[in-house]
């Protein structure tokens, strides 16, 4: 019965084989092409519940999309209850969106990111394919898909990811509209420009600044002022106007000085960046970071720095220098510099590359590549999928308080943070507990007038550090410390005065 059953298999094979269903090359191209997309999106998504979100930006991104449910305010963001206007709003609108429709988790705060991270490299992919070729195309998909920064940082709740994602869009618009003499996709140009605004203010808006130095560089000045571009600016300044002009008159100079008003690219000055941002040192940190595969990216950047000179490839070079240039060159001079804000540069450097792979990989060994890298990188998936490796560090140290707090402190107990930083409680308590800070008191005096003010109920969290200080503090001798919850981190208990 078994051997009849492969018997008919084989000949079922055969005679499938038989009537012609017979890949051509270019039919297992874009097969391997599917499955190696289906192996990227696997390696964005898969394990992102896995690791407690990092403080500050994941937890803070993760907490504001939690208090637009709390609050019900979309317009205006809060942390906790506080008001807030340190990014604009549409990340946490769209972690919002998946904690309503799915219930809050790390996965759903990090998802927009990982998506972003996934379409950014697809952009990429079609960009170059329609620049160059298939070939390199390719060969810049494995690039990207190896470059562990960017797939790290892609799976974080974070802004920088979604601002890439922003700006590739709107070259992706660009080659379109350009190459393809289909002017229509200065209108999803002019959408990416306000994206990379809602996103992160001023520096996401990086494309207004790419696309006029593309322009110039590509000996095609003029069209700075033709009437798509500045068409397509100005609908994303009216984009941006429709959340920013409110909160403008109604806020005024607190929102106008605040980050997502005026970003921080605003410490120009004479171009030599600040105490906190040498205007050379994201290039330096660039050039540490980027292995294996920045050699290769530089040797790309002279070629095409050479290309520029060539009338059939000045375009094409110039659009990548321009899109590397430009956000480099606003790192610089920001007055402040921090390792994620590298993540736009990634794609053009991918490109790069890809450029030198394809000049050193003949014609006929590309098949060769194609099915190795598709190999070895569904074994990478695959490890990271179903192995106990580590993705990425470990999150917040007072996890066990947010997953505590709740079982010792009813909801309607006061919670005060004696010392440390609030915001780092605000947002673990958002985020993990749904509840957040009352308030935060520096000192034994103010911390004994909080229990002394009225009857309510009080609980006091403290790291193990103040804990101890306080503990020994002269002025609370005569006070009872009723530890309700501690680990060594952290302290949770109410005083009793005597």
């Amino acid at each position: 019965m078994i051997r009849n059953f492969f018997r008919n298999c084989n000949s079922a094979i055969r005679d499938f084989s038989d009537s012609g269903f017979v890949l051509d090359e270019a039919g297992r191209n874009r097969m391997l092409l599917g499955f190696y997309f289906c192996l990227l999106l696997a390696a964005f998504l898969v394990r992102l519940e896995n690791l407690i979100l990092l403080e500050f930006d994941d937890m803070t991104h993760a907490a504001m999309g939690v208090s637009i449910l709390n609050t019900g305010d979309w317009f205006t963001m809060h942390e906790g209850v506080l008001l807030t206007w340190i990014k604009p709003p549409l990340y946490f609108w769209l972690e919002a969106v998946l904690f309503k429709l799915f219930g809050v988790s790390e996965y759903w705060a990090r998802f927009p990111s990982a998506i972003m991270g996934f379409l950014t490299v697809v952009l990429t992919y079609k960009i170059v394919k329609r620049l160059w070729d298939d070939k390199t195309a390719f060969l810049t998909l494995a690039v990207l898909s190896t470059s562990y920064f960017f797939i790290k940082y892609s799976r974080r709740a974070m802004l920088d990811v979604p601002v890439a994602f922003a700006t590739t869009m709107g070259l992706y618009s660009l080659v379109r509209a350009e190459y393809d003499d289909k002017k229509s996709f200065y209108l999803l140009f002019g959408l990416s420009v306000a994206l990379g605004y809602y996103f992160k203010g001023l520096q996401g808006m990086y494309l207004l600044g790419i696309v006029p130095v593309y322009f110039l560089i590509s000996g095609q000045f003029g069209k700075i002022f033709s009437p798509h571009f500045l068409g397509a600016a100005a609908l994303s300044l009216g984009l941006i106007a429709l959340w920013a002009v409110p909160q403008a008159f109604k806020y005024g100079s607190e929102f106008i000085r605040s980050q997502s008003a005026l970003g921080p690219l605003v410490s120009i000055g004479d171009g030599s960046g600040s105490a906190n941002n040498h205007f050379y040192q994201p290039l330096m940190v660039l050039l540490g970071l980027y292995w294996p595969w920045i050699p290769f990216s530089l040797v790309g950047l002279w070629r095409s720095v050479k290309g520029l000179r060539d009338t059939a490839d000045t375009r094409r070079h110039a659009l990548i220098i321009s899109w590397f240039a430009v956000i480099l060159a606003a790192l610089s001079v920001c007055n402040a510099f921090y390792l994620r804000y590298l993540i736009p540069l990634v794609p053009p450097l991918a490109v790069w590359a890809a450029i030198v792979l394809a000049r050193w990989i003949k014609d006929p060994d590309m098949g060769y590549v194609r099915v190795l890298s598709s190999g070895v990188f569904a074994g990478l998936v695959m490890c990271a999928a179903c192995l106990p490796v580590r993705l990425d560090r470990q999150g917040t140290e007072y996890i066990s308080f947010y997953r505590t707090v709740n079982q010792v402190a009813p909801k309607d107990a006061k919670l005060l943070l004696y010392k440390d930083r609030g915001y780092r409680f605000i947002h673990g308590l958002v985020f993990y507990s749904g509840r957040t800070l009352d308030k935060q008191v520096m000192n034994e005096d103010a911390l004994l007038a909080e229990y002394a003010s009225d009857k309510a109920s009080r609980y006091t969290i403290a790291t193990a550090a103040d804990f101890k200080e306080l503990s020994r503090s002269a002025k609370l001798s005569r006070a009872k410390f009723n530890i309700a919850a501690s680990s060594d981190n952290w302290f949770l208990f109410k005083l009793e005065i005597k």
